[in-house]
């Protein structure tokens, strides 16, 4: 960002200028005054598409920077007409009453591929404990009801030896608890509805095992 007169023009980079940059929009990294987060999305927003900008204030919410001072800058900032701060508040005003970001981007497009009324009460972030209240597992999505655990194979974080190994022994407790564990990698978001069917027959396949009382499938089951 610059706010010099003097147009810049370097290979491969898309310049923005401004005149009006309040200290208040601006943070000092390495001596290198540069614009803080709540500045960066505003003015970047027009030229992202709604899912990167959701993706870009995930990133945000997750280094601990509150969505009440977001939501400030962004407001002082949509007094000049701007597009992209009133973007950015379309998004915000929907996280002030404890909305939890999910733990990462991949999270969020497998809870958008899996959402449908047949997995009922499905969580994400989900903490299964034993009979005493001991942890066993955390999954990044389960269906509880059907003790069905999902997580999303992402390879770098499921390659390696110790990664298998711990991988191993949680699935290995979560069996005891006769608990089934899936993994998802990427590639299955690229088909969201076969993806989706092939949960919802493992889930009444359990349901038929097990005999699982399904729930209410008229129940809403899935938080904004």
């Amino acid at each position: 960002m610059s706010h010099h007169d003097a147009p810049v023009r370097l290979p491969n980079v898309t310049s923005h200028r401004t005149r009006s940059l309040s200290r208040a929009d601006v943070i000092v990294i390495d001596h290198i005054p540069c614009t803080n987060l709540a500045r960066t999305a505003c003015d970047l927003a027009p030229s992202l598409t709604r899912d990167n900008l959701v993706r870009m204030i995930d990133d945000i919410q997750r280094r601990g920077s509150s969505m009440q001072w977001l939501m400030h800058r962004a407001t002082r900032l949509s007094s000049s007409g701007r597009a992209g701060p009133n973007d950015v508040l379309d998004i915000v005003r929907r996280r002030l009453h404890g909305y939890r970001v999910p733990d990462s981007w991949f999270e969020r497009v497998l809870r958008t591929c899996l959402e449908s009324e047949r997995l009922s009460d499905m969580t994400r972030q989900y903490v299964l404990q034993d009979a005493h209240g001991e942890f066993v597992a955390r999954f990044d999505l389960a269906v509880p009801w059907a003790r069905l655990g999902i997580e999303g194979h992402s390879r770098s974080y499921h390659l390696g030896e110790l990664a298998e190994r711990y991988d191993e022994d949680r699935d290995l407790r979560a069996a005891k608890e006769g608990w089934e564990i899936m993994y998802l990698g990427f590639a299955a978001t690229r088909a969201p509805a076969a993806v989706r069917r092939d949960i919802e027959a493992v889930v009444e396949r359990r349901a038929s095992d097990f005999d699982l009382a399904l729930p209410n499938r008229q129940q809403r089951l899935w938080l904004p």
